[in-house]
């Protein structure tokens, strides 16, 4: 949303009817909260190749690994911390993309966007949500 970003540091987000510049702040909140998720999945998708390395191993499908207790416990932590950063993203996702098609069907407010946003939500299998 670089472009809304820009026009509320110079003002031009002013010259637009109030319901307008919060639809369109709106859809740059949804795009935050999806990078934000983003970088989350980054940095726990980090800790488990971190815990690979440190076993000497890649931690993927298929993998043997033979892990004492403690490590075990750190693996399952590791993996249940990614597979809930996967669904935040794909959750943030569905909600942007909603807010996307808000935007491109033109509409003018807040109240009418959210309809947009439930139906994308409502699309995802219910462990998504």
């Amino acid at each position: 949303m670089p472009a809304w970003a820009v026009a509320r540091t110079n003002g031009k987000a002013a010259l637009l009817p109030e319901d307008r510049a919060e639809v369109y702040e709106r859809l740059a909140h949804e795009a935050e909260q999806l990078e934000g998720a983003k970088e989350r999945l980054r940095k726990v998708q980090l800790d488990t190749i971190a815990f690979g390395l440190r076993l000497g191993t890649a931690v993927e499908a298929g993998a043997t690994l033979h892990l004492i207790p403690a490590d075990r416990d750190i693996l399952m932590q590791s993996l249940a911390s990614e597979l809930a950063s996967y669904i935040e993203v794909i959750h943030w996702n569905a909600l942007w993309a909603g807010a996307c098609e808000a935007v491109a069907d033109n509409v003018t407010s807040t109240a009418a966007m959210t309809p947009y946003l439930r139906k994308r939500l409502a699309a995802l299998p219910p462990e998504f949500n």
